[in-house]
């Protein structure tokens, strides 16, 4: 099964609470029975990841895009992480995933991918 999970901070944004701990987790033992799994996420929470950004790396075995984000006062004292490249990415490949695992629902990140899903078809 090939899964998208996003979420708008994931490993190593530790800080940011249990959400990207679980997602982590969760991503990890999917990939290890054997689904392609693919994560959306930003590039930091309250300070910008060491990570490249925009592109798809592969973080032990999970497929991990950290998309450059707006401003990371925004993101870590206002949980309003904005992206602004996923919606490119995720436009693109969004027909590629037979499904998609959206956590912490109230961001940009999920109104965008949600949307695009839909429209997709993708549940």
């Amino acid at each position: 099964m090939r899964i998208l999970h996003v979420t708008p901070y994931f490993k190593p944004s530790w800080e940011a609470g249990g959400p990207p701990r679980s997602v982590y987790d969760l991503a990890s033992r999917q990939v290890s029975a054997g689904h392609e799994v693919t994560v959306y996420t930003t590039d930091g929470f309250k300070r910008r990841l060491d990570v490249e950004v925009n592109r798809p790396l592969a973080v032990d075995g999970i497929r991990t895009y950290y998309f450059r984000d707006l401003s990371m006062y925004l993101a870590g004292n206002m949980n309003l992480p904005v992206p602004l490249k996923l919606p490119y990415v995720a436009w693109r490949e969004i027909r590629e995933f037979d499904v998609v695992h959206i956590h912490e629902h109230r961001t940009f990140l999920a109104a965008v991918v949600a949307t695009l899903a839909s429209r997709a078809g993708v549940p």
